[in-house]
């Protein structure tokens, strides 16, 4: 579609605007609450809507260029929108539940506020059906999905700790993000990852929270939530952090379950309970005996005669964290101990995360305290410059085609041309990123 027709598209003025929110860069993790942002309105009349990049249950996902400054965004609109969805408009309206979805987020994102490791929100309209997010190179689940097993351990390392310091900072302002999996984490330049989608974000005073629903999607569920527990705390996204960890060492999710594998129980303990998850669970991690653990596990009568399994993790993480990948970080002439120290390490950090007794299972605060995350001397790869280097080498690729974008070719610039496709979360897919989502 032409640019010019492009633009047209959102010259219809609701009365709408946006303000920008403080620079991420200049936030750092805080003990106390967050003050809301005070959001500027913006017109739909100041942005140039491009291509589609994705779509979900509430909205659908576009680039855009606000015209003012020609800043480059991202925003989700809700659907169907008149002026994007012109044929689905026809058929159905969005919805007071998509709207109601739309203004949660909005004042969660308020709520949340600006740090290095969140997703930065730069306005919504005063309608609620758009929200301008800053645009980032991809998200992680494409990333991973691309590089398989050849992203770097400094990497790997970087983004976990970028991670940790997102939850670390949502715990501290008393926030649970509730769905933490690689398509809503999003990377940015020099390889920065920040937590996006806070559709099913919570606050909490008391730690332990009810369980009324679904919560999180599948394949990064914490076991507590899999085994019926009546409540859970915020370190559910600490197990699903674990889970990228693992995710992004192996080149693939670890626990795949098949999202049909339910029970058919009324009770509400009963609604995130999954067979073939829990078993997958059980086979990565353990089986768990703790009797008191057990205790307080509304599905104990779907699991405690399954056979008892031995944890395979520790073996994963060995063959996983190999001589050859270590020299990768530029790092010539590996010992047999420095091998040995790395892989007990690297244990160690998921040892901690992916720990079925949430009361063991340490918080974000308590992980980035680790031995790992002690960097006296810097490799190449870890610096902002060896960062770049990774970034072209990821992004050195064809972008992803939209429907109004041109057809690939062998040309070296368009091969040259970085990842288009990101994801703010608004996916709810039960196959491509971790099966069905939680329900609000």
């Amino acid at each position: 579609m032409p640019r010019h027709i492009l633009r047209r598209i959102f010259m219809r003025d609701q009365g709408s605007g946006i303000t920008r929110s403080p620079s991420a860069s200049q936030a750092a993790p805080k003990k106390e609450q967050a003050k809301k942002q005070n959001l500027k309105k913006f017109r739909r009349s100041d942005l140039e809507v491009s291509d589609k990049v994705g779509k979900g249950a509430y909205g659908g996902v576009w680039q855009a260029t606000i015209l003012e400054s020609g800043e480059r965004v991202v925003v989700k609109v809700i659907w169907p929108d008149v002026d994007l969805d012109p044929e689905d408009a026809k058929k159905s309206s969005p919805g007071q539940h998509r709207r109601d979805a739309f203004k949660r987020e909005i004042e969660m994102m308020k709520r949340v506020g600006s740090h290095p490791n969140v997703i930065g929100i730069l306005g919504a309209t005063a309608d609620s059906t758009v929200i301008v997010f800053e645009e980032a190179l991809a998200d992680l689940h494409v990333v991973i999905k691309r590089q398989k097993r050849s992203l770097k351990l400094s990497m790997i390392l970087k983004g976990t700790e970028d991670i940790l310091r997102g939850i670390e900072y949502l715990h501290s302002i008393k926030v649970a993000h509730r769905d933490i999996k690689p398509a809503n984490v999003l990377v940015f330049k020099g390889m920065t990852l920040k937590i996006g989608d806070f559709g099913l974000a919570r606050e909490f005073q008391d730690e332990n929270m009810v369980v009324r629903n679904e919560v999180s999607t599948l394949w990064y569920r914490a076991p507590e939530l899999l085994m019926g527990c009546a409540s859970y705390t915020p370190k559910i996204d600490e197990w699903s952090a674990g889970c990228i960890v693992l995710e992004m060492l192996s080149g693939r999710c670890a626990l795949m379950g098949r999202v049909e594998d339910v029970c058919d129980c009324p009770q509400a303990t009963h609604f995130n309970f999954n067979r073939d998850q829990l078993i997958k669970t059980f086979s990565l991690v353990g089986t768990p005996t703790d009797s008191k653990l057990l205790a307080k596990m509304n599905c104990s009568c779907h699991f405690l005669s399954w056979p008892s399994q031995r944890a395979s993790l520790p073996e994963l993480v060995g063959s996983l964290i190999s001589k050859e990948r270590i020299e990768k970080d530029d790092s010539p002439n590996v010992l047999e101990q420095d091998v040995k120290e790395s892989k007990a390490k690297w244990m160690q950090l998921l040892d901690s995360l992916l720990v079925v007794d949430p009361e063991k299972r340490k918080s974000s605060s308590e992980v980035l305290e680790l031995p790992i995350f002690y960097h006296p001397e810097q490799s190449r790869s870890e610096t902002p410059s060896g960062r770049k280097e990774e970034e072209h080498k990821i992004f050195r690729t064809q972008s992803v085609p939209s429907s109004s974008s041109p057809k690939p070719s062998m040309s070296k610039n368009l091969l040259l041309q970085p990842l288009r496709r990101i994801s703010l979360g608004m996916e709810k897919l039960r196959n491509s990123d971790g099966g069905p989502t939680g329900q609000q």
